[in-house]
């Protein structure tokens, strides 16, 4: 039949099984239960013997010394593939794992009602992703370690709306604010304030030309 099969004692199974990793076709004898845990029951042929094994499938649930509690997939005893992560205080993340870290998509709630949904990478907000808080604030963008960085948008909720580049979590770079009465500033960002090169318009037409300083115009 093809068998290509390394039988590994990993777990104490009834019957006399022992937990496999197999490779081939093999016909299952059906399902067998052990702490919670589903098993398939197989018979394989490995150097001319006959081994009764066992492979694990579906959900593992782990339970962290701090008593987080994990539920989802699992190799070499760490979380990979899909599962969901539930806190002491109430934060939960459900998604993508691998090697115990968050890591594809995932979505992350806190207590109060803060969620990000979007993409993970070593345990941290990476790449694209939206943050929404309670009050109406919104970020929709780019993220890098967990911070906002590269191209994004963010709402608050009097309507104002930036509209840019981010770096370490402020904006950075060239940038769009808007707010509702009509003021617009174009330009040059720094640490979240206007600097550089911009032009700021107000509600009554006037506009400020030139080059700004810390959220002032200094002149042109």
């Amino acid at each position: 039949m093809g068998w290509n099969c390394l039988p590994v004692v990993a777990l104490p199974l009834p019957g006399g099984y022992v937990k496999c990793l197999c490779r081939g076709t093999f016909q299952p004898l059906g399902e067998m239960k052990m702490n919670s845990r589903k098993f398939l029951r197989y018979t394989v042929f490995f150097l001319g013997l006959v081994i009764p094994c066992a492979v694990s499938f579906g959900q593992e649930t782990l339970t962290l010394p701090d008593g987080a509690k994990y539920v989802g997939e699992v190799k070499d005893s760490k979380p990979n593939g899909q599962g969901t992560m539930t806190f002491p205080d109430g934060q939960k993340y459900v998604g993508g794992w691998k090697d115990g870290n968050y890591n594809g998509q995932g979505t992350y709630t806190f207590p109060g009602g803060v969620m990000y949904v979007g993409e993970f990478k070593n345990g941290k907000q990476s790449g694209h992703g939206t943050l929404t808080l309670p009050n109406g604030t919104k970020y929709v963008g780019e993220w890098k370690d967990s911070n906002r960085n590269g191209q994004g948008t963010a709402t608050i909720p009097d309507g104002t709306k930036y509209v840019g580049e981010w770096k370490d979590g402020v904006p950075n770079g060239q940038g769009t604010e808007t707010s509702p009465d009509g003021q617009k500033y174009v330009g040059e960002w720094k640490d979240g304030k206007y600097n550089g090169q911009g032009t700021l318009t107000y509600p009554d037409g006037k506009k400020e030309i030139g080059e700004f300083k810390d959220g002032k115009f200094v002149g042109k």
